[in-house]
Order: structure tokens, then sequence, then C-alpha cells
């Protein structure tokens, strides 16, 4: 919300620049403390605050920039644990809950819809 109050004009940008911001503190969270730490915000705030790196580009997917019905309205980063517990997604049983073939890319929700 940040960078799109800072970019209210400029959508594109504003994406690009909050993915760079999230994929900064990862990043110097696992290069300072390994995989199981903590996320480092309070050491990142230069990555916070700051004009981030941008090292992907966003990209319009669908022509006229009209989302097909079926496209995501929204997504959701639970980093926290605030959503969901650490661990405790377990994708391989919903995969298999649904029939998906072992490597099927298989949209789980619809399938889910689908048999309702």
């Amino acid at each position: 919300l940040a960078w799109l109050r800072k970019l209210p004009d400029d959508l594109p940008s504003a994406l690009e620049r909050s993915l760079a911001t999230v994929r900064g503190v990862l990043q110097r969270t696992h290069d300072r403390a390994g995989a199981s730490a903590e996320l480092r915000l309070v050491e990142s705030a230069d990555l916070l605050l700051g004009e981030p790196r941008v090292e992907h580009r966003v990209r319009r997917l669908w022509p006229g920039g009209r989302l097909p019905p079926a496209a995501p309205k929204a997504v959701v980063f639970d980093m926290d644990g605030t959503l969901t517990e650490a661990g405790n997604v377990d994708f391989s049983a919903m995969r298999e809950m649904v029939g998906a073939a072992p490597g099927e890319r298989v949209d789980i929700c619809q399938r889910l819809r689908d048999e309702t």
C-alpha cells in the first residue's frame, strides 16, 4: 500500500517496487540469519523506506488490460503467520484431494469449486 500511495497513477511501478522490497527483506534475512530466522525488518529499514533495486518488471498478461473472469482479484502475502501457521499448509495433500496427477499444473481452488 505504501508504494501505491507514493505512485497512485503508476500501478506497474508500485507493484515492481513492492516486489523488490519484499524480495530484498527476504534476501537480507536469509543472508544474515539463515532460512529459519525471523524477518529482518528493522535491519531492512533502508529497503522499506528507500528506493528498492527493481530486478523484475511488470508486464501485461491479458490483452487490453481486462482480466478474464477467473483471474485473481488480489494476492495475499502472509509473511508472519497471521493467516496460517508456517509449515502447516500441505499442498501435496491438497493436490491429492482434488485428484491432481504428479507434476500436473492445477488450480486447486477451481477444482474445489467444480466439485461443489
